[in-house]
């Protein structure tokens, strides 16, 4: 009951938050004194005592407001390096909606004699990692393609950030699990859940 207490009060995920530990990850469904309620990305539910939360380290994938994204880009040396920096930054919408790249950064990373290997990073919306990383290699590919014909085309275009075993990639803002808010676990900018009405 003590580590159902510390998670209630310190409040280090709330319901609707993607979470992981050594032992377990998901989206958070139910927390109780006892036991909380996880579903994983693939759809599984999981009960995990909250003693196997509390005692572990744990990575909260939705607590932060932004999250960065990062790909190598692979192009011919025949691509001028200001024009194709101009190009990936302009790859994404500038409006600040949910697929923008907010903070934009491109370098040049590596230099063969028929490559060049570029990395572009930036930050985006938590809950919009999904979309905009499923869309970015098919948008770079054609913004290339349409600029240089088919000799511009992108050798290689791999997503560095999030890595591969990181299943929190796969969620969106509209894929996580439905979760039931509650007025213990509700985040801060959301309102009070209305609370029923007492019969008379």
């Amino acid at each position: 009951m003590a580590a159902g207490i510390m998670l209630l009060w310190l409040r280090p995920f709330r319901v609707g938050d993607y979470i992981e530990t050594q032992l377990v990850s998901g989206t958070v469904r139910e927390i109780g004194l006892f036991v909380c309620h996880l579903e994983t990305f693939d759809g599984l539910f999981v009960f995990a005592p909250n003693s196997t939360l509390w005692n572990v380290w744990m990575r909260n994938h939705s607590r932060a407001a932004s999250r960065m994204l990062a790909w190598t880009v692979t192009l011919p040396r025949t691509i001028d390096f200001d024009e194709a920096r101009a190009l990936l930054v302009g790859a994404f919408p500038q409006d600040g909606g949910e697929d923008a790249l907010s903070e934009p950064v491109v370098f040049l990373d590596q230099l063969t004699a028929e490559a060049q290997i570029l990395v572009l990073r930036g930050r985006v919306k938590e809950g919009a990692i999904s979309n905009v990383q499923r869309a970015t290699a098919e948008r770079i590919r054609l913004i290339f393609t349409e600029r240089y014909g088919a000799e511009g085309e992108p050798k290689a275009i791999q997503r560095t950030l999030p890595a591969d075993a990181d299943p929190s990639r796969y969620l969106g803002r509209d894929e996580a699990p439905e979760a039931s808010r509650t007025l213990v676990s509700r985040r801060p900018d959301e309102p009070a859940p209305a609370l029923p009405a007492a019969n008379l």
